[in-house]
């Protein structure tokens, strides 16, 4: 049996790297001896706890094909297994990728949800948010400016009550957040943090449009900016 490593350090969810080796693994051959199966063996570092219901899944591309590489669930504790893959397919695959995918899920394809992708040569790959299999960006590029107002309120002593990101310019508020755009599967949202509890302040697909619930649920009777909150 053949055995191919593969070593992730990730920092979050969306900035994450890893690294695959495959030492000793030869091609499969004809003969009687040749080993049907090889180990796969993953180490993560810093991918997140996911939620009831969701689970990891990696894949490897065989001719231009996914081919499932294990579901798993990562702890604080360990974020390390071990998963038999077909020794052919495991020799022949040119990238690895890794998803979220459903729990339990009755498709067998994998979800538009990719995390990290990365090349496989000569039996390594870099795994990263930035292949065009994952998010397609690393979010180095990434910025945005905001200010506190809440322009939908008659009373100037709330203004610590709204984030908004936008800049106030000669020609009125202006859009500053700079994102990539995501693929399929994707979505912003915007959090903040009140009394130690996270408050969703709405989804949003690009940093120059309004997010999902406008000016919020307790905006006040005046207009707002067309642009994204927070």
């Amino acid at each position: 049996m053949a055995n191919r490593i593969l070593t992730a350090s990730a920092l979050t969810l969306l900035l994450a790297g890893c690294t695959v080796d495959t030492p000793g693994t030869e091609p499969p051959d004809d003969t009687p001896d040749a080993p049907e199966t090889a180990d796969l063996e993953l180490s993560f570092q810093g991918l997140e706890v996911l939620s009831d219901g969701f689970v990891y899944e990696g894949w490897i591309l065989v001719d231009g094909a996914p081919v499932t590489a294990g579901r798993f669930t990562v702890d604080a504790a360990d974020s390390s297994h071990t998963v038999a893959l077909d020794h052919a397919d495991l020799h022949a695959a040119t990238a690895y990728i890794l998803t979220i995918e459903p729990e339990p899920d009755a498709d067998p394809a994998p979800s538009a949800v990719h995390i990290l992708a990365g090349d496989l040569v000569d039996g390594s790959a870099d795994l990263d948010t930035a292949h065009p299999a994952a998010l397609g960006t690393d979010f180095m590029d990434a910025a945005g400016s905001y200010i506190l107002e809440t322009p939908s309120s008659p009373d100037a002593d709330d203004y610590d009550q709204g984030i908004w990101w936008v800049e106030i310019g000669a020609n009125g508020p202006m859009p500053t957040l700079d994102l990539p755009e995501l693929p399929t599967g994707w979505t912003y949202e915007g959090w903040v943090v009140v009394d130690g509890e996270p408050i969703s302040t709405g989804t949003f697909d690009f940093g120059d449009a309004p997010d999902s619930d406008g000016a919020g649920a307790s905006a006040g009777p005046d207009g707002t900016p067309p642009r994204s909150r927070a």
